[in-house]
């Protein structure tokens, strides 16, 4: 029988650009949660769609969360994706090239793009685009939620076996410290990205804590990666993949 929480999604907290992400992200890099590290340039895009660069880019944003208009600009893209490089628009241009992107359909706008407190929200049009140009392997996606109030982790994946190894993987790289037994749910139907909707996931809630070491050793969590969680590791998976030897091992 499905879990009574199906056809609901899982909400994250509102960052200040007003996407929805992990919990104090920045605070998480510095206790050790997340890999610090990010990319320099763009992942190479297959050119499969009719998305322009700056588009692409943007939908690179978008794809995960429903992000503030303002938090699109040139000079903030780079703080807030975590990567080395932006998409080169001017204010001028970057509201052109949104209001094409609303026009044909790839996006939605809450408000008037100059109004302070409008959000852009990628559709299922744009995210299908998106899709051709990433390639995202949804068997092998984990989305992940931290609750920094109560010291919980939510892991949200197609397969428990799956998010048993990612979580197993997080606990061996000392990124955390398990304290309570693992609570599963099973066959959840859940609206994980604004314009995607999954069926028959599985999710897994723990309580843990920061392992107060402050250095989590990353190599043991990657040497064990089968999964990807953001677009920095879909590219190096999506790049594993194709290269002889090292395709990933996948857990069904």
């Amino acid at each position: 029988m499905a879990d009574e929480g199906q056809n609901q999604a899982i909400h994250r907290s509102r960052g200040p650009c007003g996407y929805k992400w992990k919990t104090n992200r920045r605070d998480s890099v510095i206790a050790g949660r997340y890999p610090t590290h990010c990319m320099e340039t763009p992942p190479q895009r297959s050119g499969r769609s009719d998305l322009s660069d700056p588009e692409l880019l943007l939908c690179d944003f978008l794809w995960e969360h429903t992000v503030m208009t303002r938090c699109l600009a040139d000079d903030v893209y780079p703080l807030h994706m975590n990567v080395g490089y932006s998409h080169g628009l001017t204010r001028a241009q970057l509201h052109a090239t949104l209001s094409c992107m609303i026009d044909r359909g790839i996006v939605t706008a809450s408000a008037a793009l100059a109004d302070a407190d409008s959000s852009v929200t990628l559709t299922a049009s744009g995210g299908s685009r998106w899709e051709l140009e990433r390639n995202p392997q949804w068997d092998c996606f984990i989305s992940q939620r931290g609750n920094i109030a109560d010291n919980r982790l939510t892991v949200v994946t197609l397969t428990e076996r799956l998010g048993r190894h990612y979580i197993g993987a997080r606990i061996a790289a000392d990124i955390e410290v398990q304290s309570g037994p693992i609570a599963v749910r099973r066959y959840v139907n859940l609206n994980l990205l604004p314009w995607r909707h999954f069926k028959d996931l599985t999710v897994l809630r723990f309580a843990c804590y920061p392992t107060g070491f402050g250095h989590p050793q990353w190599d043991i969590y990657y040497e064990r990666r089968s999964w990807w969680t953001t677009l920095a590791e879909l590219s190096s998976f999506n790049e594993n993949r194709g290269s002889p030897g090292t395709t990933p091992t996948f857990y069904p």
